[in-house]
This record gives structure tokens, sequence and C-alpha cells, in this order.
């Protein structure tokens, strides 16, 4: 078996460069995820002006005090610029492509990580069947050089990524957290490293993705109710703001693609604990045997890729809703 020093260039390599698309991916959704908030705040809000405004002008009178004239003709500049912010904060995001850029970032992470994992264990293509032990090295760096060339065919070319500073191998979480990234894994360590932190990963996620979904279904039906209570006692005018935000609250929840995501994180988490599940009722013999190993690496694998690459494709459509101003709750 390799030792840890030898191919130690080569693996580090690989996490630095995970580590650099990782680390930039997380700021960047950071960035858009405040400016997605700022947007639906400011709907919500221009909603709320132009609605004060409508009704104070109702009630006017040609008796009505200068105060209140004063408080409606200042409502006009609100009105007015509110809808304009949204649509330049709109336009900034599909200009820049914020969106976009961090998923595709997140994909490039994860498939450096596939191939990391994959190159420890010595499964697949890095199989003693499949290469020569002294190739291996050269084979990851090439996987990792195909998995950069790619990406930097996409939109993620014009941007500065920032350079990772942190420590090589990174910081891991969950069942991650006691290996150090760079020695060889076996089977049994494969299983409870990678398939142990992917599951807590998954289940963590459905936990919060779930109550997050809950809350936010909740809102829509509570103001679509409050939309019809409104009706019946006549104030029709205001049925337009209970009305924008169940609208906003459904927006927030396509962009972010949380139902699909629960679903998804549900399927693969049942995926991978089936893979586990077979591994574990394997025999000792039959768990030494390399194309167990193999089939373990490659199904394991396979089924994060499936998940992420339906995962970038659900993201980067609904994305497209950036594009349609009218659908994030801008005041008409």
């Amino acid at each position: 078996m390799m030792h840890k020093a030898e191919g130690d260039a080569p693996l580090k390599q690989a996490w630095e460069r995970f580590s650099l698309y990782d680390s930039n991916a997380v700021r960047r959704r950071a960035i858009f995820n405040q400016l997605l908030v700022w947007i639906l705040i400011l709907g919500v809000l221009g909603t709320i002006l132009a609605l004060t405004q409508t009704q104070l002008r109702l009630q006017a009178q040609p008796a009505s005090s200068a105060k209140t004239a004063r408080l409606i003709e200042l409502l006009h500049y609100p009105v007015v610029v509110i809808p304009v912010v949204v649509s330049v904060l709109i336009a900034a995001a599909n200009r820049f492509k914020l969106g976009t850029k961090w998923v595709l970032l997140r994909g490039g992470a994860e498939a450096i990580k596939r191939e990391i994992f994959s190159y420890r264990t010595r499964a697949g293509d890095y199989s003693e069947q499949q290469i020569e032990p002294n190739a291996k090295a050269s084979l990851l760096a090439k996987q990792v050089e195909i998995v950069s060339s790619q990406l930097m065919q996409t939109e993620v070319n014009v941007s500065a990524l920032r350079p990772y500073r942190g420590p090589i191998p990174p910081k891991m979480a969950g069942a991650s957290a006691t290996d150090d990234g760079l020695s060889p894994l076996s089977a049994e360590q494969y299983v409870n490293i990678r398939i142990g932190d992917q599951l807590n990963y998954f289940q963590t996620k459905i936990l919060r993705l779930g109550r997050q979904l809950r809350l936010l279904q909740w809102g829509i039906y509570i103001f679509g109710g409050l939309g019809t209570l409104l009706a019946a006692f006549g104030y029709d005018l205001w049925i337009a703001l209970t009305t924008t935000i169940s609208s906003i609250l459904a927006t927030y929840i396509g962009l972010n693609e949380i139902e699909n995501s629960v679903t998804k994180y549900n399927q693969t988490a049942t995926d991978l604990l089936n893979v586990r599940d077979w591994w574990t009722a394997l025999s000792e013999t039959e768990q030494t045997d390399q194309q167990n190993v193999d089939k373990l690496v490659s199904y394991t694998e396979e089924i994060l890729e499936g998940e992420l690459t339906g995962w970038v494709q659900h993201m980067r459509d609904a994305l497209t809703e950036l594009r349609h101003p009218q659908k994030v709750g801008n005041p008409s």
C-alpha cells in the first residue's frame, strides 16, 4: 500500500483546488442570498408604500390637512424609486451571474472531491488492476485538470476567485472531522468517512430545509387566508399586499429549490444507506475483493454525482426566474 508521504503533492494540490472552488462557492452563495433577500424585502416594502399612498388618496378630502397632502407627496418618491432599485439589483444579479457562478463552483468542488476519495481508496480507475501504482498521482492530477478546464469554460472564467487561505486539507465537518485528508483509505474507512459524512450532511439538511419549507408554506396559507379575510371586511385594496407576500414566499421557495432539495436529499440519503447496508452484509472475504471495493466506491460516487448534477440543473433552471422582475414581488 502507498504510504502517506508518497503522492502527497498531487493530492494536496487537488485539495487546494477543491478548497479554492468550495470557499468561493460559499462566499458567492452568501452574496447571492443577501441580494435575493433584499430584492424580496424591497418588493414587499414597495407594495406597502404604494398601497399606503393609494389609501391616503382615497381618503383625502378637499379639506384634508396639508400634512396629509405632504405625506402623499413624500410617498411618491420611494414608490417610484424602489421598483427601480429592485430592477437594478435583478439586472446586477443577472449581469454578474452570482447565482449561476456559485452553483457551478459547487459542482466543480464536488467533482474534485469525488476524484480525491476514489484516489485515496484506490478504487475504480485508481485500482491496481486498472493502472500502475506510480501513475495514480498523475491520473489524479489529470482528472483535476479536466474538471478545472471544464469549469473555466463556463461563466466562472470571468470571475476573480478569492485565494483560499485556510489549512490544506480543509477542515471537514461530520464524520470527516477525524480524517487527515491525505492517508489512503480502506473500504471500511471509506464507508465511515465518505458515506458517513454525506449521510450526516443530507440528514441535517433534510431536517433544516423541512422546517424551513413548512414555515414558508404556512406563511403562504396564512397570508392567503388573510387576503380572504380582508376582502370579507371590505379592505379590498390591501389584498394586493397579502398576495404579494404569498407570491414572494413562493418565489423564495422556488429560487432556493427548497422543496426539490428535500425530495432529492431524501432519495440520495436512502440510496447511500442502501449501499452501506449492501457492504456491511458482505462477508469479510467478499469485502477484501477488489471488485466489491470498486463497486462500493463507484456506486457511492455515482449516487453523489447524480444528486449534484440534478441539483445543479434544477438550480440553474430556478435562477432564470430572476430574469422576470414581476415574479419577485415588485409593486405594480
